[in-house]
């Protein structure tokens, strides 16, 4: 299904969004994005440097929208406070420095945890950005909401696309370069599973697996609904549920073996639950 995608840019009399308290920098650029498109703010302040384009501030927004993934265990958070997002970033691009995640999560909620790493990945996923060095001190440090239910942009139709969270009950010291790869790649197997128009009807499961140290499946995957806060607490018995487990299983087994995990963390990864 292809996505239709709705922008508006704000001009420069439009107040500039409220920004966190906490916030390190002032942002240049805030985008906020919905499930009706994108909304590009440009600070008119701060840098003699010529201006965004309108093109360019539009383009900018296509990007972060072709980025954006959500999470399976993250729907049921989306009509959650927006996720705001900083980056502060090179002349030709790249991350300057850490991405910041400037909402605070609530503890022990995984499903929001699980939207707070979609964010962190969509915005890492931009990066580098495509932006005119020439005009540097414009977008240097900008600042990704994400909202989707606001109802900022002109209407339309996005479809965002689902994404495999992973995550485990022993997921210490695997770091955040490791957990993104193995997400991405989980979800890259997922989809060729099956038609995407067929995937999009599945319902929302986990899966537990148990991994070899040379990263090689070592058990049959399982229907994992231990967690009450896990996404196969809402999927009823039946053959969608059971088509739904088959087309993971068969993402698990096709992205095997996993062996650019670190064997030196083995014992906090070799127990995985992915959130398809």
């Amino acid at each position: 299904m292809r996505r239709s995608l709705a922008f508006a840019v704000t001009a420069a009399l439009w107040i500039l969004p409220v920004i966190p308290a906490h916030a390190a920098a002032t942002p240049l650029l805030v985008v906020t994005l919905t499930l009706n498109g994108a909304v590009v703010f440009a600070n008119p302040e701060g840098s003699s440097s010529p201006r965004l384009t309108d093109e360019e501030l539009k383009g900018f927004g296509t990007k972060l929208m072709g980025c954006w993934r959500i999470a399976a265990s993250a729907v049921k958070s989306l009509n959650t406070e927006p996720i705001e997002i900083m980056a502060m970033l090179n002349a030709d691009g790249s991350r300057a420095g850490p991405i910041g995640d400037m909402t605070p999560s609530p503890k022990n909620n995984p499903a929001v945890d699980a939207l707070h790493d979609s964010a962190i990945r969509s915005v890492k996923r931009c990066i580098p950005v495509d932006l005119p060095s020439a005009k540097h001190d414009r977008w240097k440090v900008i600042l990704v909401r994400f909202a989707p239910f606001e109802r900022q942009a002109q209407s339309g139709s996005t479809v965002v696309e689902r994404e495999v969270y992973v995550r485990s009950p022993t997921w210490r010291n695997v770091t955040e370069a490791v957990t993104l790869e193995l997400g991405e790649r989980l979800t890259g197997c997922w989809r060729r599973s099956a038609a995407k128009a067929e995937l999009d009807k599945l319902p929302r499961i986990s899966m537990q697996f148990q991994l070899k140290q040379d990263g090689n499946v070592a058990k049959e995957p399982v229907f994992y609904d231990d967690d009450p806060t896990s996404p196969s607490k809402n999927a009823p018995k039946g053959a969608a549920r059971d088509n739904a487990i088959k087309r993971a299983k068969a993402a698990i087994y096709r992205c095997a073996p996993y062996s650019f995990l670190p064997k030196s963390t083995f014992t906090h990864w070799q127990t995985i639950i992915a959130d398809f």
